[in-house]
């Protein structure tokens, strides 16, 4: 199996797209209160669940793209290295986070004499958050769009056992059909267990079952598409498969939120798990279009955005509603909804420049110092 190592960039572009998606259902409270026709929209919005699960996918895809080579017999050395790597992308901005959220709870007691939840801040869920554990019992979500980075650590630390089974797979066509069949059973369990439930809903387990199936799904991905010959590994024709699979997706949700309560469209996990694939092997327009400036920079400062963008607009909730902005002009209502937009994007962008490329590169840094002196011994 030949190692392929260079970075996908329309697999870090359609970052951008799936987080644009999620801030915006969690800005459907500042909508709604602004213009209160919008709640019509929730069922449309709250489908942006499934880009959690499409990032899952994406993470066992890169994964094994990046380290399935080098991890294909375990070895303590490897591991400690990778995992060191996985440390440095997700904790840095997390812990600013948490942090965040504590001093924002204490300064807003203070000024206006209510907060976050006393369990929220209590010590002990402090610590199970700064230790990736929030989606344990009884941990909770200090910062709400965190709860996912617990399930997707857990599958980090996993990978390394994970690994040296997955690189036994020779076959492309066993790969792949190993991903859809861990993508259609595991729609029809998640349709189970989300069953009367909202799109945060069915308990801890849910988020444990998300991950297994999609960072699985996404590494089977990876290695059926690696396997593939050069021509067939990259094309044109992906770039229609991937618009296709974008399409299917927006029916599919459209077509669920338009009747009754909502109900997470589980039905499109297999259609992600295509997307993935074809923006990996993508080579025209829609691999351009990834692949472009704005696009590929939207999906590098994703993760400081996805993580930062809850605080931004719990803030903006609060002036909206002590000041009666519903009560304003339609124009300066969109006014106030644009400014709020903009803050989401410059409190992210600045994340990601002062804590989140800073701190990785240091701890890389740090890491290749390490792993020079232990090999010179």
């Amino acid at each position: 199996m030949t190692e392929i190592r260079r970075e996908i960039r329309p697999l870090v572009g359609i970052r951008g797209p799936a987080t644009a998606f999620v801030v915006l259902f969690h800005l459907n409270t500042v909508m709604s209160r602004l213009f209160p026709r919008t709640s019509s929209w929730y069922n449309y919005l709250a489908s942006a669940t499934v880009a959690v699960d499409f990032f899952f996918m994406l993470s066992g895809f890169v994964i094994a793209h990046t380290y399935l080579e080098s991890m294909r017999t375990f070895s303590r050395e490897s591991t400690r290295h990778y995992l060191t790597l996985r440390v440095a992308r997700i904790f840095p901005v997390h812990i600013v986070m948490v942090i965040a959220f504590v001093v924002y709870d204490k300064v807003a007691k203070e000024l206006i004499g209510f907060g976050l939840s006393a369990h929220n801040v209590d010590p002990l869920n402090v610590l199970m958050n700064v230790t990736m554990l929030q989606e344990i019992p009884p941990g909770t979500a200090i910062n709400p769009p965190s709860w996912s980075l617990a399930p997707e650590f857990g599958a980090y630390l996993l990978f390394p056992f994970l690994a040296v089974l997955l690189w036994r797979i020779r076959d492309p066509r066993a790969a792949f059909a190993g991903a859809a069949v861990v993508l259609i059973a595991g729609a029809l369990l998640l349709s189970q267990m989300y069953d009367g439930f909202g799109p945060n809903g069915g308990g801890y387990a849910v988020a444990w079952v998300r991950i297994a199936i999609c960072f699985t799904s996404g590494c089977l991905l990876n290695i059926g598409w690696r396997q593939l010959g050069p021509r067939a590994r990259q094309g044109r024709f992906w770039d229609l498969i991937a618009v296709v699979s974008v399409v299917v997706v927006g029916v599919i949700i459209w077509l669920m939120a338009r009747h009754g309560e909502f109900t997470v469209p589980v039905a499109t996990l297999p259609f992600l798990g295509l997307l993935v694939v074809a923006c990996a092997g993508a080579a025209g327009r829609f691999a351009t279009l990834l692949g472009s400036r704005v696009v590929e920079r939207s999906g590098r400062v994703s993760y400081s955005v996805y993580l930062t963008h809850f605080l931004v607009i719990i803030i903006a909730y609060y002036f909206i509603v002590t000041r009666h902005m519903e009560a304003y002009s339609d124009s300066m209502r969109l006014l106030v909804f644009l400014v709020t937009v903009l803050a989401i994007v410059i409190v992210g962008v600045a994340t990601y420049f002062l804590v989140e490329e800073p701190s990785r590169k240091l701890i890389r840094r740090l890491e290749r110092r390490r792993v020079v002196t232990h090999s010179g011994r």
